[in-house]
Protein backbone atom coordinates (compact mmCIF):
# COMPACT_ATOMS: atom_id res chain seq x y z
CA UNK A 1 0.00 0.00 0.00
CA UNK A 2 1.20 3.22 -0.74
CA UNK A 3 0.52 6.29 1.52
CA UNK A 4 0.05 9.82 -0.49
CA UNK A 5 1.02 13.22 1.56
CA UNK A 6 -0.53 15.99 0.70
CA UNK A 7 2.20 19.03 0.54
CA UNK A 8 -0.08 22.02 0.45
CA UNK A 9 3.07 24.64 1.90
CA UNK A 10 5.02 22.55 -1.06
CA UNK A 11 2.68 23.06 -3.62
CA UNK A 12 2.26 27.08 -2.84
CA UNK A 13 6.01 27.51 -2.68
CA UNK A 14 6.20 25.90 -6.69
CA UNK A 15 3.31 27.91 -7.63
CA UNK A 16 5.24 31.24 -6.47
CA UNK A 17 8.44 30.31 -8.18
CA UNK A 18 6.59 29.12 -11.58
CA UNK A 19 5.38 33.05 -11.32
CA UNK A 20 8.21 34.93 -10.51
CA UNK A 21 9.81 32.77 -13.64
CA UNK A 22 7.38 33.88 -15.83
CA UNK A 23 7.18 37.63 -14.73
CA UNK A 24 10.78 37.53 -15.29
CA UNK A 25 10.41 36.04 -18.88
CA UNK A 26 7.69 38.55 -19.58
CA UNK A 27 9.75 41.40 -18.39
CA UNK A 28 12.78 40.84 -21.10
CA UNK A 29 10.11 40.04 -23.71
CA UNK A 30 8.47 43.72 -22.93
CA UNK A 31 12.11 45.10 -22.98
CA UNK A 32 13.05 43.72 -25.95
CA UNK A 33 9.95 44.55 -27.89
CA UNK A 34 10.42 48.24 -26.60
CA UNK A 35 14.39 48.49 -27.73
CA UNK A 36 13.41 47.10 -31.55
CA UNK A 37 13.64 49.49 -34.19
CA UNK A 38 10.31 50.06 -36.52
CA UNK A 39 12.06 49.08 -39.55
CA UNK A 40 13.67 45.63 -39.51
CA UNK A 41 16.44 44.58 -42.42
CA UNK A 42 14.59 41.49 -43.91
CA UNK A 43 16.77 38.34 -43.15
CA UNK A 44 15.35 35.00 -44.83
CA UNK A 45 13.78 33.01 -41.98
CA UNK A 46 15.96 29.09 -41.64
CA UNK A 47 18.25 29.72 -44.46
CA UNK A 48 20.75 27.27 -45.64
CA UNK A 49 23.10 26.48 -48.18
CA UNK A 50 25.05 22.93 -49.04
CA UNK A 51 26.40 21.54 -51.77
CA UNK A 52 24.77 18.75 -54.07
CA UNK A 53 27.84 15.98 -54.92
CA UNK A 54 26.38 12.94 -55.93
CA UNK A 55 29.21 10.28 -58.23
CA UNK A 56 26.72 7.84 -57.94
CA UNK A 57 24.14 10.01 -59.56
CA UNK A 58 26.17 11.88 -61.57
CA UNK A 59 25.84 15.34 -60.86
CA UNK A 60 27.51 18.02 -58.80
CA UNK A 61 26.10 21.60 -57.84
CA UNK A 62 25.14 23.60 -54.80
CA UNK A 63 21.59 24.03 -53.20
CA UNK A 64 20.23 26.60 -50.84
CA UNK A 65 16.74 27.33 -49.24
CA UNK A 66 15.48 30.63 -47.85
CA UNK A 67 12.12 31.76 -47.46
CA UNK A 68 10.20 34.10 -49.93
CA UNK A 69 6.39 35.63 -50.19
CA UNK A 70 5.35 32.51 -51.64
CA UNK A 71 6.99 30.60 -48.72
CA UNK A 72 10.11 28.45 -48.36
CA UNK A 73 11.79 27.95 -51.52
CA UNK A 74 14.90 25.55 -52.57
CA UNK A 75 17.33 26.61 -55.26
CA UNK A 76 19.67 24.48 -56.70
CA UNK A 77 21.79 24.64 -59.76
CA UNK A 78 23.49 21.46 -60.65
CA UNK A 79 25.41 19.96 -63.83
CA UNK A 80 25.09 16.07 -65.11
CA UNK A 81 26.01 14.05 -67.88
CA UNK A 82 22.59 14.91 -68.97
CA UNK A 83 22.95 18.77 -69.04
CA UNK A 84 23.32 21.52 -66.22
CA UNK A 85 20.05 22.84 -64.87
CA UNK A 86 19.10 26.04 -62.48
CA UNK A 87 16.10 25.73 -60.62
CA UNK A 88 14.00 26.44 -58.26
CA UNK A 89 10.67 25.17 -56.16
CA UNK A 90 8.65 24.83 -53.04
CA UNK A 91 10.19 23.23 -49.83
CA UNK A 92 7.96 19.83 -48.87
CA UNK A 93 6.04 20.17 -45.54
CA UNK A 94 7.90 16.83 -44.70
CA UNK A 95 10.94 18.64 -44.29
CA UNK A 96 12.68 17.00 -47.35
CA UNK A 97 14.16 19.32 -50.03
CA UNK A 98 10.81 19.82 -51.92
CA UNK A 99 8.88 19.22 -55.09
CA UNK A 100 8.62 21.33 -58.11
CA UNK A 101 5.77 22.58 -60.23
CA UNK A 102 5.01 20.36 -63.19
CA UNK A 103 2.13 19.88 -65.66
CA UNK A 104 0.85 15.80 -64.68
CA UNK A 105 -2.50 14.82 -63.63
CA UNK A 106 -3.98 18.25 -64.90
CA UNK A 107 -7.23 18.63 -66.57
CA UNK A 108 -6.71 20.12 -70.17
CA UNK A 109 -9.68 21.45 -69.99
CA UNK A 110 -8.86 24.21 -67.13
CA UNK A 111 -8.52 27.16 -68.53
CA UNK A 112 -7.58 29.08 -64.83
CA UNK A 113 -4.96 27.47 -62.13
CA UNK A 114 -7.36 27.12 -59.11
CA UNK A 115 -7.28 29.47 -56.20
CA UNK A 116 -5.17 32.09 -58.65
CA UNK A 117 -6.75 35.28 -59.70
CA UNK A 118 -3.81 36.11 -61.48
CA UNK A 119 -4.75 36.18 -65.03
CA UNK A 120 -3.09 34.06 -68.11
CA UNK A 121 -1.87 37.72 -70.10
CA UNK A 122 -0.50 38.76 -66.79
CA UNK A 123 1.42 35.74 -65.82
CA UNK A 124 3.27 35.88 -69.28
CA UNK A 125 4.29 39.70 -69.09
CA UNK A 126 5.95 38.84 -65.28
CA UNK A 127 7.41 35.65 -66.85
CA UNK A 128 8.53 37.11 -70.20
CA UNK A 129 10.48 40.43 -68.06
CA UNK A 130 12.14 37.59 -65.80
CA UNK A 131 13.47 35.55 -69.03
CA UNK A 132 14.34 38.63 -70.70
CA UNK A 133 16.94 39.56 -67.80
CA UNK A 134 17.82 36.22 -67.67
CA UNK A 135 18.71 35.42 -71.56
CA UNK A 136 17.93 37.80 -74.31
CA UNK A 137 17.51 34.80 -76.90
CA UNK A 138 14.81 32.81 -75.57
CA UNK A 139 11.01 33.86 -76.69
CA UNK A 140 7.67 32.67 -75.20
CA UNK A 141 6.09 29.18 -76.28
CA UNK A 142 3.65 27.90 -73.86
CA UNK A 143 1.11 29.04 -71.50
CA UNK A 144 -0.63 25.98 -68.97
CA UNK A 145 -1.51 25.45 -65.77
CA UNK A 146 0.23 23.72 -63.00
CA UNK A 147 0.19 21.63 -59.84
CA UNK A 148 2.27 20.29 -56.91
CA UNK A 149 2.39 16.43 -56.62
CA UNK A 150 -0.66 15.63 -54.61
CA UNK A 151 1.14 14.21 -51.74
CA UNK A 152 2.06 17.83 -50.99
CA UNK A 153 -1.11 19.13 -50.86
CA UNK A 154 -2.48 20.72 -54.35
CA UNK A 155 -1.46 24.28 -55.27
CA UNK A 156 -2.03 25.50 -58.61
CA UNK A 157 0.05 28.38 -60.72
CA UNK A 158 0.68 28.74 -64.16
CA UNK A 159 3.39 27.58 -65.98
CA UNK A 160 5.32 29.93 -68.66
CA UNK A 161 7.65 28.02 -71.08
CA UNK A 162 10.50 29.60 -73.03
CA UNK A 163 12.55 28.43 -76.09
CA UNK A 164 15.45 29.57 -77.82
CA UNK A 165 15.04 31.66 -81.00
CA UNK A 166 17.65 32.35 -83.65
CA UNK A 167 16.86 35.62 -85.93
CA UNK A 168 13.37 35.14 -84.89
CA UNK A 169 12.76 31.57 -85.52
CA UNK A 170 11.93 29.75 -82.78
CA UNK A 171 13.14 26.00 -81.73
CA UNK A 172 9.51 23.94 -81.33
CA UNK A 173 7.96 23.74 -77.73
CA UNK A 174 7.49 19.99 -77.16
CA UNK A 175 6.71 18.47 -74.07
CA UNK A 176 8.92 15.10 -74.71
CA UNK A 177 12.30 14.66 -73.22
CA UNK A 178 14.47 12.72 -75.06
CA UNK A 179 15.84 9.98 -73.21
CA UNK A 180 13.60 9.00 -71.49
CA UNK A 181 12.71 5.65 -73.64
CA UNK A 182 14.70 3.42 -72.02
CA UNK A 183 14.61 1.02 -74.48
CA UNK A 184 15.95 3.25 -77.20
CA UNK A 185 19.28 2.55 -78.59
CA UNK A 186 21.58 5.67 -77.44
CA UNK A 187 25.31 6.09 -78.37
CA UNK A 188 26.12 8.27 -75.78
CA UNK A 189 24.34 10.03 -73.48
CA UNK A 190 20.82 12.45 -73.45
CA UNK A 191 21.16 15.89 -73.01
CA UNK A 192 17.80 17.49 -72.35
CA UNK A 193 16.78 19.91 -74.57
CA UNK A 194 17.24 23.59 -73.49
CA UNK A 195 13.55 24.98 -72.04
CA UNK A 196 12.81 27.83 -69.49
CA UNK A 197 9.77 27.14 -67.28
CA UNK A 198 8.36 29.48 -64.69
CA UNK A 199 5.39 29.30 -62.18
CA UNK A 200 3.92 31.94 -61.20
CA UNK A 201 0.82 32.82 -58.97
CA UNK A 202 -0.85 35.26 -56.93
CA UNK A 203 2.36 35.35 -54.30
CA UNK A 204 4.76 35.46 -56.97
CA UNK A 205 7.13 33.26 -58.85
CA UNK A 206 6.67 29.93 -57.12
CA UNK A 207 8.86 27.62 -59.52
CA UNK A 208 12.05 27.84 -61.76
CA UNK A 209 13.61 25.69 -63.94
CA UNK A 210 15.98 26.55 -66.78
CA UNK A 211 17.37 23.01 -68.40
CA UNK A 212 20.36 23.07 -70.41
CA UNK A 213 21.08 26.64 -71.18
CA UNK A 214 23.20 26.93 -74.62
CA UNK A 215 24.50 29.02 -76.64
CA UNK A 216 24.72 29.31 -81.04
CA UNK A 217 28.00 30.12 -82.02
CA UNK A 218 27.76 30.33 -85.86
CA UNK A 219 25.35 29.84 -88.62
CA UNK A 220 26.32 27.24 -90.98
CA UNK A 221 23.39 28.20 -93.71
CA UNK A 222 21.07 31.24 -93.56
CA UNK A 223 19.47 30.58 -96.99
CA UNK A 224 18.70 26.62 -96.79
CA UNK A 225 15.79 25.06 -99.08
CA UNK A 226 13.33 23.43 -98.07
CA UNK A 227 11.02 20.77 -99.24
CA UNK A 228 7.71 21.65 -100.54
CA UNK A 229 5.11 20.86 -98.34
CA UNK A 230 3.11 18.51 -100.23
CA UNK A 231 6.58 16.38 -100.30
CA UNK A 232 6.40 16.72 -96.25
CA UNK A 233 2.80 15.31 -96.14
CA UNK A 234 3.45 12.45 -98.65
CA UNK A 235 6.29 11.26 -96.39
CA UNK A 236 4.69 11.77 -93.04
CA UNK A 237 1.62 9.77 -94.50
CA UNK A 238 4.15 7.09 -95.46
CA UNK A 239 5.68 7.11 -92.33
CA UNK A 240 2.89 6.73 -90.09
CA UNK A 241 1.82 3.98 -91.94
CA UNK A 242 4.93 1.89 -92.09
CA UNK A 243 5.63 2.01 -88.56
CA UNK A 244 2.76 2.87 -86.23
CA UNK A 245 3.87 1.00 -83.50
CA UNK A 246 5.75 3.61 -81.78
CA UNK A 247 2.71 5.95 -82.23
CA UNK A 248 0.24 3.35 -80.76
CA UNK A 249 2.24 2.62 -77.64
CA UNK A 250 2.62 6.00 -76.75
CA UNK A 251 -1.24 6.34 -76.75
CA UNK A 252 -2.67 3.03 -75.83
CA UNK A 253 0.05 0.92 -73.92
CA UNK A 254 0.08 -1.79 -77.15
CA UNK A 255 0.21 -2.05 -80.59
CA UNK A 256 -3.38 -1.89 -82.21
CA UNK A 257 -4.43 -3.56 -85.50
CA UNK A 258 -5.55 -0.24 -86.86
CA UNK A 259 -5.48 3.03 -85.72
CA UNK A 260 -6.93 6.52 -86.73
CA UNK A 261 -4.56 8.68 -86.29
CA UNK A 262 -5.84 12.54 -85.94
CA UNK A 263 -3.43 15.28 -86.86
CA UNK A 264 -4.72 18.62 -84.81
CA UNK A 265 -1.91 20.94 -85.71
CA UNK A 266 1.43 21.51 -87.48
CA UNK A 267 4.30 23.61 -86.51
CA UNK A 268 7.38 24.48 -88.78
CA UNK A 269 10.58 25.15 -86.19
CA UNK A 270 14.38 24.62 -84.99
CA UNK A 271 15.50 21.85 -83.62
CA UNK A 272 18.73 20.71 -81.92
CA UNK A 273 20.05 17.91 -83.46
CA UNK A 274 22.79 15.43 -82.39
CA UNK A 275 26.11 15.15 -84.62
CA UNK A 276 26.68 10.99 -84.75
CA UNK A 277 30.24 10.50 -84.05
CA UNK A 278 30.78 13.68 -82.19
CA UNK A 279 30.32 13.60 -78.79
CA UNK A 280 28.91 16.77 -77.85
CA UNK A 281 28.43 18.43 -81.13
CA UNK A 282 25.26 19.68 -81.99
CA UNK A 283 23.30 21.65 -84.47
CA UNK A 284 19.76 23.67 -85.22
CA UNK A 285 17.72 22.53 -88.36
CA UNK A 286 14.39 23.27 -89.03
CA UNK A 287 11.61 20.76 -88.98
CA UNK A 288 7.97 20.15 -89.24
CA UNK A 289 6.41 18.51 -86.34
CA UNK A 290 2.74 16.68 -85.98
CA UNK A 291 1.18 17.16 -83.50
CA UNK A 292 -1.92 15.08 -81.71
CA UNK A 293 -5.14 17.37 -81.17
CA UNK A 294 -4.67 19.61 -78.14
CA UNK A 295 -1.29 18.18 -77.21
CA UNK A 296 1.76 19.47 -77.09
CA UNK A 297 3.47 15.52 -77.42
CA UNK A 298 4.47 15.55 -81.35
CA UNK A 299 3.67 12.41 -83.13
CA UNK A 300 6.15 12.71 -85.59
CA UNK A 301 9.15 14.97 -86.39
CA UNK A 302 10.46 15.43 -90.33
CA UNK A 303 13.77 16.86 -91.34
CA UNK A 304 12.08 20.18 -93.01
CA UNK A 305 15.25 19.99 -95.68
CA UNK A 306 15.00 16.17 -96.97
CA UNK A 307 12.17 14.87 -94.99
CA UNK A 308 13.85 12.29 -92.73
CA UNK A 309 12.37 11.00 -90.00
CA UNK A 310 13.98 12.73 -86.72
CA UNK A 311 13.71 10.77 -83.37
CA UNK A 312 13.01 13.02 -80.31
CA UNK A 313 13.73 10.58 -77.85
CA UNK A 314 17.39 9.95 -79.66
CA UNK A 315 17.82 13.86 -80.42
CA UNK A 316 18.95 12.97 -84.36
Amino acid sequence: MATIKNDKEGDAKLTSQVLENLQTELAALEKQYNDTPENLPKIPAGSKIGAVNDPGEGFTGVKAMAETLAGNMVFEVRTAKEGSRASMYPKANNGSWGTVYDELGIDLELKQPKGVKLSREEAIKIAADIAKKLDGGLEFAHCGVAATLQQYGEKYAWRITFNRSVNGFPTTYETHEHGMDLYADMYEPAVYYEKMAISISDKGVTGFEWNTPMQVDRLTNENVALMPFSDVEKAARNMLKKNPDQITRRYSGQPLPELEIPIGRITLGLMRIREKDRPGAYRLVPVWDFYHPDSTYCLLTLNAVDGSVIDRNLGY
